[in-house]
């Protein structure tokens, strides 16, 4: 080991350091504290063996000081007096020194304790090579976890989307690297527009990854096909009933989910919802009124012989439709309140005073001020505001 002697005695300072070299120790001694950091640090010194009592700094200022500095490794403090009072003892322990010796050193008895000093060392060196490993593996995880992360934004839509009559806006807030939820919006046969916004139970990684797959699941042709009925205009519970085929067996694996989908038709003025499991929609009105849309399902992935319907409802110039996450309604406060789906109902009301750009602002800055600006979410957040707009028909 690399020994530090400190010692303002020359005779004692010698014969520790010559003794210590017999045991094949690296030695090095000054003679005055004001030395010490200078020297611990050029000779990457283990253990200072220090006395209590030197002139100008003594053993306890000088013990406090190599606590103060941060060496990346430990220094194991061995300190020598030549007093037999306890309180030097406490003194000298609460400084941070690890042992105590009286003076004139017993070499028998230091040998012994550089043996446990050792061993105290060692284990810290190795304590710290797995620190260092554990430390690597986390970077590499958190560099993997921001990948996956983009990955999963490539994946949704773009927050304002102009899609022929409709316009679409929405938010997403996961609340961690990657999230559960799911939801895009796009073209689909004779001017339709199709949507779905999907909660995958549980959170992390492995929510994320059943969220990215029906993403590529979810492509404009399936949800067209699926969906698209000539006689009876469009039925999104037939994409569920498939989606619940294709999850259910693997669901013990994957974990299940809730999901709302639809098809907003400009030419029928016409909406056409199912919902399995997911919280209720809220629809506006050009008249101004607010209704609450549920008509729901059981979550996909659960129950095999689970069955779906579709509700067909009017949707006119003017309409508004506000789809959220449990995440929305059910973002706590400190005093573990939820924000609750009738405060997103009263934001989504003001239809008359806000623009249908400002409702999503409204809706998370309120939320935002009801969870804490600053406090970590519980759940991952997301939301799509629709709106048909007015004007000439395409």
């Amino acid at each position: 080991m690399n020994i530090l002697v400190v010692d303002d005695d020359a005779s004692q300072r010698l014969y520790i350091k010559m003794q210590l070299e017999r045991l094949g120790h690296q030695v090095c001694s000054v003679d005055r504290g004001d030395a010490v950091l200078k020297a611990i640090e050029e000779n990457a010194i283990s253990v200072a063996i220090c006395d209590l009592e030197m002139p100008e700094m003594d053993g306890l200022t000088l013990v406090r000081l190599i606590r103060e500095r941060n060496w990346g490794r430990y220094i194991y403090v061995l300190m020598l007096t030549g007093r037999d009072q306890i309180q030097d003892y406490v003194a000298g322990l609460d400084a941070g020194a690890d042992d105590f010796m009286s003076k004139p050193a017993n070499m028998a008895v230091l040998t012994v304790r550089l043996n446990a000093a050792r061993r105290l060392l060692e284990y810290d060196r190795e304590l710290n090579a797995r620190n260092l490993r554990l430390s690597e593996a986390q970077d590499r995880i958190e560099e993997d976890l921001k990948a996956a992360e983009q990955a999963q934004r490539a994946v949704l839509p773009n927050k304002e989307k102009k899609i022929g009559q409709v316009m679409a806006r929405s938010v997403f807030l996961p609340c961690s690297y990657v999230a559960g939820d799911i939801f895009n919006y796009f073209q689909i046969d004779n001017g339709g527009v199709g949507f779905y916004a999907a909660d995958v139970s549980g959170h992390g990684v492995r929510a994320a990854l059943l969220a990215v797959a029906l993403g590529y699941v979810l492509t404009p042709s399936m949800f067209s096909s699926l969906s698209r009925d000539e006689g009876e205009g469009w039925r999104p519970d037939r994409l569920v009933d498939e989606l619940n085929r294709r999850f259910g067996p693997i669901s013990e694996m994957t974990g299940y989910f809730t999901i709302v989908c639809g098809v907003i038709d400009p030419q029928r003025r016409s909406l056409a919802l199912c919902q399995a499991g997911h919280p209720p929609l809220l629809r506006w009105s050009k008249s101004g009124v607010t209704e609450t849309i549920n008509c729901n399902g059981l979550p996909v992935a659960v129950f095999p012989e689970a069955t779906y319907e579709a509700v067909q409802l009017t949707f006119e110039p003017g309409d508004r439709l506000l789809i959220f996450s449990d995440g929305v309604s059910e973002a706590a406060d400190t005093n573990d309140e939820a924000f609750g789906e009738e405060r997103v109902m009263s934001i989504f009301s003001e239809g008359d005073m806000l623009s249908s750009a400002k409702i999503l602002p409204k809706l998370i800055d309120q939320l935002e001020d009801w969870v804490g600006r600053n406090e970590p979410k519980a759940d991952d957040i997301s939301a799509i505001c629709f709106e048909f707009e007015e004007g000439t028909d395409d």
